[in-house]
C-alpha cells in the first residue's frame, strides 16, 4: 500500500516543511533584491544627465528612447524665475522641460497642460493638480505635482517650477532614465548638436547616494539561495530512497512471489510520489499566500519562478524511489533469512 499509512503522512509533512523553508528562503532573497531595485529607481539613481549650455538638441534628446535600455528621455533649460502671489517673498526658478523629462521625473501623470510643482511647494501652497496659481506672469494651471525627495538627488527640481514646452530648439541638459542600470553616457552625447563638440559636455547622475550603478540582474542571478529549492529536491530524493529501502524485505518477497522488477519500480514511484506531491502542493499554496502578503507588484513572476524551481522536488522523489527500488533484489530475501 502507499508508503503505508505509517509512511505516507510523515513523508507528505516532511516534504511540505522542507519545500516551504527552502523556497521561502529563496523568495525572501528575491524580494530583498526587488526592494533594493525599487528604492534605487524611486531615488532616481538610474537617471543619467548631460549638461551642455545651449548645446542640447531637444529632439535628439527625445529620440534617445529608441536606444535599448533608455525608458524615457527629455531636455531641460532654465528660463528666468516666477513669483507667486501666495508667496511674494519667494522666487521660483522656471525650468522649461520637454514632455520626456516630465516622464523621467514622474511617469504616472500624463497631463502636460500647465506647470508642474514639486510636492513640497504644492503642500506649502495647499494646491493640487488642476488648481490655478496667481503669479506675476498671470494665472497658471497646475498640471501635476511630482515627488522630489531630499535623498541626495539633484536639489534644483525640489524648489522650482517645471514648464512643459515643445522639444524644438536648444536646451542646457538632457536627462535619461536607464534600466537596467548601466553607463550610457556615450549614448547621451548623441543629444548634443552635431555642430558642437560633445566631449565638452558634463555627464553625471541625478542621485549618487545609491552608487554609480545597480546590477539588479547580477544580484538576482548570483544570490546564494538560488540553489535552495534544487537542494530540497536532492534531500527529498534521499528521504524517499530511505523510505523505499525500509521496505526491502517486503519488496524482495514480492519479487520471489513473481512480481517483475519493473512492476516493483513503478509501484514504489507511485506510492512515494503521491505523498510527496500532496506535501508539494500544500507548500506552494502556503508560499503563494506568503508572497501576496509581502505586497510586491510581481507576485505572479516570483511565484512562477519558484514553481519552476520546485519541479526538482517531484523529479527528486521519482529518482530516489526508482534508484532505491532498483537496488532491491530477490536474493535480499534469502540474505535476510540467512543472517537471521
Amino acid at each position: 500500500m502507499v508508503a503505508g499509512t505509517a509512511g505516507a503522512v510523515p513523508l507528505a509533512l516532511l516534504t511540505c516543511v522542507l519545500v516551504l523553508c527552502c523556497a521561502g528562503l529563496d523568495v525572501w532573497q528575491i524580494l530583498a533584491v526587488e526592494r533594493q531595485a525599487i528604492e534605487y529607481r524611486n531615488a532616481k539613481g538610474n537617471v543619467l544627465l548631460l549638461k551642455n549650455e545651449n548645446g542640447v538638441d531637444g529632439r535628439a534628446c527625445a529620440q534617445l528612447t529608441a536606444q535599448r535600455g533608455i525608458e524615457a528621455a527629455g531636455a531641460l533649460r532654465q528660463s528666468g524665475d516666477m513669483t507667486l502671489h501666495a508667496l511674494p517673498d519667494n522666487r521660483f526658478v522656471i525650468y522649461e522641460v520637454t514632455d520626456g523629462l516630465l516622464n523621467v521625473v514622474d511617469s504616472s501623470n500624463s497631463d502636460h497642460q500647465g506647470v508642474w510643482l514639486p510636492r513640497t511647494v504644492a503642500e506649502k501652497l495647499a494646491v493640487a493638480s488642476g488648481a490655478t496659481l496667481e503669479t506675476t506672469q498671470g494665472e497658471i494651471r497646475v498640471a501635476g505635482v511630482c515627488d522630489w525627495a531630499e535623498d541626495g538627488r539633484d536639489s534644483r527640481i525640489g524648489y522650482a517650477v517645471l514648464m512643459p514646452v515643445a522639444s524644438y530648439g536648444a536646451f542646457d541638459e538632457c536627462w535619461a532614465s536607464v534600466w537596467p542600470s548601466s553607463d550610457m553616457t556615450d549614448t547621451l552625447r548623441l543629444s548634443v548638436f552635431y555642430t558642437m563638440d560633445p566631449s565638452n559636455s558634463q555627464t553625471g547622475r541625478v542621485n549618487y547616494a545609491f552608487g554609480d550603478t545597480m546590477d539588479a540582474y547580477g544580484m538576482f542571478s548570483t544570490r546564494l539561495t538560488r540553489f535552495a529549492v534544487p537542494a530540497a529536491g536532492a534531500l527529498v530524493a534521499l528521504v524517499v530512497a530511505a523510505f523505499c529501502r525500509r521496505r526491502k524485505l517486503e519488496l524482495s518477497g514480492n519479487m520471489h512471489a513473481g512480481a517483475s522488477r519493473s512492476a516493483v519500480v513503478l509501484q514504489m514511484a507511485v506510492e512515494h510520489l503521491v505523498p510527496v506531491m500532496i506535501g508539494w502542493v500544500c507548500a506552494y499554496s502556503a508560499l503563494y499566500v506568503m508572497i501576496r502578503l509581502q505586497g510586491t507588484t510581481s507576485v505572479s513572476d516570483v511565484f512562477i519562478l519558484e514553481l519552476k524551481e520546485g519541479l526538482w522536488v517531484p523529479i527528486g522523489a521519482w529518482i530516489g524511489s526508482t534508484a532505491a527500488a532498483l537496488t532491491i533484489k530477490e536474493r535480499d530475501l534469502f540474505t535476510h533469512f540467512k543472517t537471521r
